[in-house]
């Protein structure tokens, strides 16, 4: 399930596995299949989940999506619920 992380981590505090960053002034063209800088792990069929740190910034990824037609939910927990509770990251080698 791609993810959109928020700023936190991909600053050395590690990523959810199967994440992909895409920063907020990329989201839109990120996830437009007719955008140049479109990445297929966006792509409509995918399931996504938009994450970052505080929970605020990752609403903004959804919205994208269901403005350019994609089926897309806001989840309730941040990435620093996710480092709290223990849950696996990767790290940059």
């Amino acid at each position: 399930m791609p993810a959109f992380p928020g700023q936190a981590s991909w600053e050395g505090n590690g990523d959810i596995r199967g994440s992909f960053h895409a920063t907020r002034g990329m989201n839109a063209f990120r996830v437009d299949p007719d955008s140049p800088c479109f990445e297929g792990v966006f792509r409509q069929d995918k399931r996504v989940a938009a994450h970052c740190t505080s929970g605020l910034w990752s609403v903004l990824p959804v919205a994208t999506r269901q403005d350019l037609g994609f089926a897309a939910a806001h989840g309730k927990d941040r990435f620093s619920d996710w480092v709290v509770q223990g849950r696996p990251l990767t790290k940059d080698a």
